[in-house]
């Protein structure tokens, strides 16, 4: 149940859907502190919660002229807020895969210099998700995405064909990925349903 009066609330929504500055400053001086250790939960990161919280404000500003619509403003503004972070947290995840390949793709002392990010939470996700593979798909995702070795040699280490190892490693990509999204959702379900109920 929201602090602030309904009437003083659709009151600031609708002179910010006219265009109030005034009124749209307030209501992020009103929101901010709210708002902030909310996405805190889900980001894990001040710089990112900065990022999503000016990026929730300005789309929200974007858009003022809809906010004239809006029944309860405090859960319009966590579900929206839910949205940035989740599909920040989708594009983090993709971000990391696509910087592990390419330090796979790199030599080893290239690698050794790139500056670690903190994905430790993914990590442990992804970590979870290759326990639950079926044996030689574990097998293959290891000897290649964290041993390193090419499709030939990982065939010639299990007795597989190429093909076969390429299969795997492609079927294990899959469970892995959709493994940490479902983690993931969960996650960020479970904490919205505590912070609207």
């Amino acid at each position: 149940m929201s602090t602030h009066p309904p009437y003083e609330e659709n009151e600031i929504l609708q002179r910010i859907a006219k265009g109030d500055e005034a009124a749209f400053r307030q209501l992020v001086h009103q929101f901010t502190p709210l708002l902030a250790p909310y996405i805190l939960k889900f980001t894990k990161s001040k710089e990112r919660t900065q990022e999503i919280v000016q990026d929730v404000f300005t789309q929200m500003w974007l858009s003022r002229e809809s906010l004239s619509q809006v029944n309860n403003f405090r859960r319009y503004l966590y579900v929206a807020s839910r949205n940035h972070a989740l599909n920040a947290i989708r594009n983090m995840v993709r971000e990391e895969k696509r910087h592990l390949k390419w330090l796979q793709d790199q030599p080893s002392s290239t690698a050794e210099n790139t500056p670690a990010q903190d994905y430790t939470p993914y990590i442990g996700l992804v970590e979870e998700a290759v326990q639950q593979l079926p044996d030689q798909q574990k097998k293959v995702w290891v000897l290649c995405r964290v041993q390193g070795k090419k499709y030939q040699e990982v065939a010639l280490e299990t007795g597989l064909s190429r093909e076969t190892v390429k299969k795997y490693l492609q079927y294990a990509q899959a469970s892995i990925t959709k493994y940490v999204q479902q983690k993931v959702v969960i996650a960020l379900a479970g904490l919205l349903l505590r912070k609207l109920f």
